[in-house]
């Protein structure tokens, strides 16, 4: 019960952070608001009632004067439940950018996760941390930490059984935050399928403030 309630507070602080920083670049060039879609394909299987696999595909494109694709990944997941409650992720990206400039930028990432769910008056709730190790080709090394709360209500439709959920997620990296994103959109699935459509705010530290991104997203996830 001390767990849930700590996670219901961390809720009420990620949500606050989010729009306490929801301010414009105060620069004297100041970047318009950014417009994406996210589009992500999937292949899962679960192997055993605790252990299961996920393999995501995922284009990140700009669509404010063009439509520019800057961001492709892939990525491998390793789950396992400790039980209902409990679970620890092992993930690998492999991921492809290109700056503003053009130049490429190849990025391979370690990660691990460590989870939390609940249900709460048929809500349910669930509380993630996240460590990625950042190396890039040119032998640049990162850290970031990432945290993300997601809310999800007990109300349901069609075959696929979709529901509303809120999610907010927020990044450290060298020692502050730097970056948010809060995701508003409806999922749901069924043996075979699972759907996500969202949209999502982001929020990046500049060096003299905050830029914003607003974006759309498309999710589908094939069950083996």
């Amino acid at each position: 019960m001390m767990i849930k309630k700590l996670s219901l507070s961390f809720i009420l602080i990620l949500l606050g952070s989010t729009f306490s920083l929801a301010r414009p670049v105060v620069d004297d060039d100041p970047k318009e608001i950014g417009k994406e879609l996210w589009l992500e394909f999937g292949l899962s299987k679960k192997f055993t009632s605790q252990f299961s696999s996920v393999v995501l595909f995922n284009s990140l494109n700009q669509l404010n004067s063009s439509f520019k694709n800057y961001d492709n990944y892939i990525e491998g997941i390793l789950k396992y439940k400790l039980d209902k409650s409990y679970a620890l992720e092992l993930l690998y990206r492999q991921e492809y950018s290109k700056e503003d400039d053009g130049t490429d930028v190849i990025e391979k990432r370690p990660q691990i996760r460590a989870g939390y769910t609940f249900d709460l008056a048929s809500w349910n709730f669930r509380n993630r941390y996240k460590y990625e190790l950042r190396l890039f080709e040119n032998g640049l090394v990162k850290h970031r930490y990432r945290t993300d709360f997601q809310i999800k209500a007990p109300w349901t439709f069609s075959s696929f059984h979709f529901g509303p959920y809120l999610n907010e997620e927020l990044s450290v990296s060298s020692g502050e935050l730097s970056m948010s994103r809060c995701y508003l959109g409806l999922s749901g699935g069924n043996n075979q399928y699972s759907r996500s459509l969202y949209l999502v705010w982001q929020m990046n530290r500049e060096k003299f403030g905050w830029s914003n991104m607003l974006g759309a997203g498309i999710s589908w996830e094939i069950c083996l």
